[in-house]
């Protein structure tokens, strides 16, 4: 017991002689430096928990910078002009031809060395069709109508029938010979004659050569689809629903398919329907605003439609072949955005335009080209319309309110050699493009 006594009084004397203060320097020497003597465990404790205040150095690193004052988030100013996404020059590097008052054109077309137009005046009440037979730098007043022709359709086959329909209000009409001459060949029924102008498409086989197949389809009277498989002599009703749009499969000869878009005017909805058997049933694709625009001449292996939304613009593409469940993809098209300034947040996007003609390149196959015409801008798509660059854009200043500048687009059969694009709208204005779409040039039809 003794024995352990003495260690603990052992351990305890050493320990106060750890903790002693350290012995002063000999006299005549500087006191020693705070910052240089080594501190003691307990005072690095204390330092770790409270240190002592010391003088700001004149620099502050910047790992040791304070803490940013909070301020208030300003918004920025709305800018002055609307961003333009993806520059490209004006269309039209002059001014455009001028406007025949009230007149615009109902449909532009081109055929196998020679371009057809339709142009209606409201004043007269009258529709005149026009022919240019050198690529849209000259055209010629062939026949006048007194009716609203809304569309031109020449033959497949043109170069060999020179075979040519139109179609207006008060019926249909062909000519058998480019455009010099025609006929009327409208079934003998009152249902078929209007006055009202209404818009008529038609459309012809891909194979009419062989199959003599029209279709002319109406949202009015007369409404639904209506088909000649003899070259306009005998007409037959496959649909008596109002129909907006109609394209054969440019593999007709084979699936025999034909898609319509029926329009309910009660519901303001869309129904694209197709039929596989010259109109003996009818399946249903799809519903709502999307509607197709045009299909791939090379349907048969490419599978491809572009379609388009009539409520919400932009365009879209589908390639899966399947007719009754087509998978439809948003393509990129920047240009086609609609900005609308508002004060607290400047220019913001808001909506797309919607296109108002497409054609693909007769070279599809080979080239993947199609071009687009909005409102606002020329398009090209070159690699099967997923995405769409501006070639140029129309002048604003040019634009009729409440209708567009160029409504109908068309391309020439020869485009691999001849870069010709047709385009036509208000005004009885057409344009011509030589180089693919990149510039246009205004042409008077007077």
């Amino acid at each position: 017991m003794l024995r352990v006594c003495i260690n603990l009084l052992c351990l305890f004397a050493l320990l106060l002689s750890a903790c002693a203060p350290v012995a002063q320097s000999s006299p005549g020497e500087p006191p020693p430096s705070s910052s240089s003597a080594p501190p003691t465990p307990a005072a690095a404790a204390t330092a770790m928990v409270s240190p002592a205040p010391q003088a700001t150095p004149a620099t502050i690193p910047a790992s040791a910078q304070p803490a940013p004052t909070l301020v208030p988030v300003v918004s920025l100013p709305a800018a002055r002009e609307r961003p333009t996404p993806i520059p490209a020059p004006s269309c039209l590097a002059a001014a455009s031809a001028a406007d025949s008052g009230g007149d615009f054109v109902t449909d532009i077309a081109a055929g196998a060395g020679r371009a057809f137009a339709a142009a209606y005046s409201p004043v007269l009440a009258r529709s005149v069709v026009y022919v240019s037979d050198d690529k849209g730098l000259t055209w010629t007043a062939v026949r006048t109508f007194n009716d609203f022709v809304s569309s031109v359709a020449p033959s497949p086959d043109f170069a060999r029938d020179r075979t040519v329909f139109a179609a207006g209000s008060a019926g249909v009409y062909r000519s058998l010979n480019g455009g010099s001459s025609w006929s009327t060949i409208t079934p003998a029924s009152a249902a078929w004659i209007t006055t009202t102008p209404t818009v008529k498409q038609l459309a012809l086989s891909p194979n009419y050569g062989a199959d003599r197949t029209i279709i002319l389809a109406s949202r009015v009277a007369p409404r639904g689809v209506f088909a000649s498989t003899d070259g306009g002599a005998t007409w037959i009703d496959w649909l008596v629903d109002a129909v907006d749009v109609v394209m054969f499969s440019p593999d007709y000869a084979l699936d025999r398919a034909l898609w319509v878009v029926r329009n309910d005017e009660r519901t303001f909805r869309r129904d694209v329907l197709v039929t596989v058997n010259q109109g003996d049933q009818w399946d249903f694709v799809r519903t709502r605003s999307f509607v197709p625009q045009a299909i791939s001449p090379a349907y048969a292996q490419d599978s491809t439609i572009i379609w388009g939304d009539f409520a919400g613009g932009g365009i879209y593409v589908s390639r899966n072949g399947d007719r009754l469940f087509p998978a439809i993809e948003k393509a990129e098209t920047a240009a086609l955005n609609i900005w609308e300034q508002r004060p607290s947040a400047g220019w913001l996007v808001t909506g797309e335009s919607s296109v108002r003609d497409l054609v693909f390149s007769p070279e599809f196959a080979r080239d993947r080209m199609t071009f687009a015409l909005s409102d606002q801008v020329m398009l090209a798509s070159r690699d099967g319309g997923a995405a769409w660059q501006p070639l140029c854009y129309w002048p604003a200043a040019s634009a009729k309110p409440g209708r567009a500048r160029f409504d109908h687009l068309a391309i020439s059969p020869d485009f691999a050699v001849d870069q010709t694009l047709f385009a036509g709208g208000a005004g009885a204005r057409a344009v011509v493009s030589r180089d693919g779409g990149r510039s246009w040039t205004a042409v008077s039809f007077k």
